[in-house]
């Protein structure tokens, strides 16, 4: 195109932005023929109009269409120190929801995570029930969470001890775990467990359905008051006898 405006609108293109270079290069435009700066403002104005029309449409869409942010932090009532338990989280249809990178216990209706003291998870708007339990010296927690859309909501579990019987001189133990060794330390600490042996080395009927560790070492320390054994065997022959 060959006007005297030419240069003067490629000169002020830049980084996807038109700007003016002051009222002298204003009048120079409304100088142009009617055309042709009819044509340029148009060509200006339009993609500005479409913006300011379209922005707030496509601000709403997005904010329904995301999904909530749940974060969860754990915290003994008394001491104010973070703690692990064990959730439960449930929609309106009892279906339950689990965080990733969690160990996850799933066998028929219990359906359960062992959470660290914190932890998040991402989540539709709805309605849901947190619970957290931390073994039996522990009150459990339950609360109802209303979740709407695009929400970042923030919760903290107190978990409020009723007893403490190592206090009294008394350790708590679950005798017969079936779990993977590598979970161990996670719940003891979530279950508050001082003892656990883990049966690693399993025998069901004629084989064998776990194999213990290839270690010496058959107790593990997770604290100084949590333990947990790895060489521990059990040999189950229901059906044919010993």
């Amino acid at each position: 195109m060959n006007n005297p405006g030419s240069r003067l609108v490629k000169g002020n293109l830049k980084n996807d932005r038109v700007r003016f270079s002051g009222l002298r290069q204003m009048k120079r435009i409304l100088s142009w023929p009617p055309t042709i700066t009819s044509g340029f403002l148009c060509f200006l104005l339009l993609p500005i109009a479409m913006l300011q029309v379209a922005a707030p449409q496509g601000s709403n869409a997005t904010r329904s269409e995301k999904g909530c942010r749940l974060r969860v932090t754990l915290r003994d009532a008394a001491t104010g120190q973070p703690i692990p338990a064990r959730i439960y989280l449930t929609d309106q249809k009892g279906e339950s929801k689990i965080p990733p990178g969690v160990i996850v216990y799933s066998k028929k209706e219990e359906q359960h995570f062992i959470a660290p003291p914190q932890f998040q998870i991402e989540l539709p708007a709805g309605h849901y029930t947190l619970v957290a339990e931390r073994g039996t010296e522990y009150l459990a927690y339950s609360a109802p969470i209303e979740l709407h859309a695009g929400e970042e909501r923030n919760e903290t579990i107190l978990m409020r001890r009723w007893i403490d019987m190592n206090a009294l001189g008394w350790f708590s133990g679950d005798l017969h775990n079936h779990r993977n060794v590598a979970e161990m330390p996670a719940l003891l600490l979530a279950e508050d467990l001082n003892l656990a042996p883990t049966l690693a080395d399993w025998i069901w009927e004629d084989r064998p359905r776990s194999e213990p560790p290839r270690t010496s070492d058959a107790l593990r320390v997770v604290d100084a008051t949590h333990v947990f054994s790895v060489l521990d065997k059990e040999v189950e022959r229901l059906e044919n006898g010993p």
